[in-house]
């Protein structure tokens, strides 16, 4: 059985995010929709959703000029930062 290929969108982005990702101090994750396609099953991937840690987080969104964002944290996730980052 073979796997569906990634769309060229996905793929440029998970390449992004690997190459932003290249110098993390700590493990990180491509998780949800993103995670299901690497894995080989046909899903709709509107974003791309990656769990890292604290430290990386803070330097990440520095580097990447992503500001605080107001608001409570979320039920659905214990998170204590959280960005939405969009190529321009």
């Amino acid at each position: 059985m073979s796997s569906p290929a990634l769309p060229a969108a996905l793929r440029a982005t998970l390449a992004r995010v690997g190459a932003e990702m290249v110098d993390a101090a700590e493990p990180w994750w491509v998780i949800t929709g993103a995670a299901v396609a690497l894995h080989g099953a046909a899903t709709m991937v509107a974003d791309v959703d990656v769990l890292i840690g604290a430290g990386d987080a803070v330097t990440l969104f520095e580097r990447l000029g992503l500001p605080p964002q107001p608001g409570a944290p979320s039920d659905r996730y214990r998170s204590g930062r959280d960005r939405a980052w969009r190529r321009r």
